[in-house]
Parts: structure tokens; C-alpha cells; sequence
């Protein structure tokens, strides 16, 4: 159980982070939703590589573990259509 609570709070400081650092790039990005340890964004399609990777490195960052957290990116105009954005470090 409290492993299940730690996830969800690293998630919440994840989306925090995520959302600040989208404003700091001056993104037009926006945080939609949260499902369960996923966030959804609409994001403009000029912005989705740049978003990808800020989204990426901040929520990978956003805990110091023995393990590494790893984050996936999918894109798509809709969450049927989604595919795996594969993102550079």
C-alpha cells in the first residue's frame, strides 16, 4: 500500500513540474487530465516534439529512486489513435 500512495504522489509532483516547465518554454500546451499515472496534454502540432521532451525529462526527474522511472510518450488526435513518439534524450 504505501508504495501505491508513493506513486501517486510522485505522479502529482511529476504534473506540477510538467506544467510549470510547459509555461517556462512559453508553451500553448495544456494539461487535460489525469488517468490513473497517465496525464493527457493537447498540445499544437508545431509544439509535439518540443512538449515530448520536456514532458519526458521533467517527469523522469521528478524522483530520485534506485531504479530508474521511465516515461513513454504516445501522440494522436484522439486516445483510440494514439502511437509511441519515441523521444531523444
Amino acid at each position: 500500500m504505501s508504495f501505491q500512495g508513493s506513486t501517486s504522489d510522485i505522479v502529482k509532483s511529476a504534473m506540477v513540474r510538467t506544467v510549470g516547465q510547459l509555461a517556462t518554454h512559453g508553451s500553448a500546451a495544456r494539461l487535460l487530465l489525469m488517468v490513473h499515472d497517465e496525464l493527457v496534454f493537447e498540445v499544437p502540432e508545431r509544439e509535439v516534439e518540443m512538449v515530448a521532451k520536456i514532458v519526458r525529462d521533467t517527469m523522469e526527474s521528478t524522483a530520485k529512486l534506485r531504479v530508474p522511472l521511465e516515461v513513454e510518450v504516445e501522440v494522436g488526435p484522439n486516445l483510440l489513435d494514439m502511437q509511441e513518439l519515441k523521444v531523444d534524450r
